[in-house]
């Protein structure tokens, strides 16, 4: 645990999934599609 309280928590979550979303799409610009989702297990 942090002592940070001045960032709750569904904010950083919000961010995380803000980045995951962003390198998603990044992934399927990149040519990578549906097909390629290392992050997503199968």
């Amino acid at each position: 645990m942090s002592h940070q309280h001045s960032q709750p928590s569904h904010l950083r979550l919000a961010r995380g999934i803000g980045s995951h979303i962003a390198q998603d799409g990044f992934q399927v610009i990149s040519g990578g599609g549906s097909t390629y989702h290392p992050s997503l297990p199968h």
